[in-house]
């Protein structure tokens, strides 16, 4: 009975959290309209920190279980659909290797111009 009520609960939170997060996402969509995706981003991510900040104040939970918890959602979701972070670890691959390329550039450049003639 104990486990029902406490399953009953998650899946009520999990869909309070995910109505509130996409009512944030299409309100602040509407602020900043679709050209620019990191100012969106950035924003969401400071509402949230914002939430997360309150809920912390309130004493109840702590960061480090907050942090549990979406660890356990982050591996739920991976049992669920274990490609569902592939996409995501392949941008991240991706950026690193165009990063690494910039880093392999050979500037010709002549040091008489650079420090003047002497």
């Amino acid at each position: 009975m104990a486990k029902k009520k406490s399953n009953n609960q998650i899946v009520e939170g999990l869909n309070t959290l995910l109505l509130g997060f996409k009512t944030l996402e299409e309100t602040l969509s509407e602020d900043y309209g679709t050209e620019s995706e990191a100012e969106l981003s950035s924003a969401i991510i400071s509402e949230v920190s914002s939430a997360i900040d309150a809920v912390v104040d309130e004493d109840e939970f702590s960061p480090s279980f907050i942090a549990s918890v979406v660890s356990t959602l982050t591996e739920s979701l991976k049992e669920l659909d274990p490609e569902i972070f592939e996409n995501d670890a392949e941008e991240e691959e991706e950026e690193v290797d165009d990063n690494s390329a910039d880093d392999d550039i050979d500037l010709d450049i002549d040091e008489d111009e650079l420090y003047g003639d002497k």
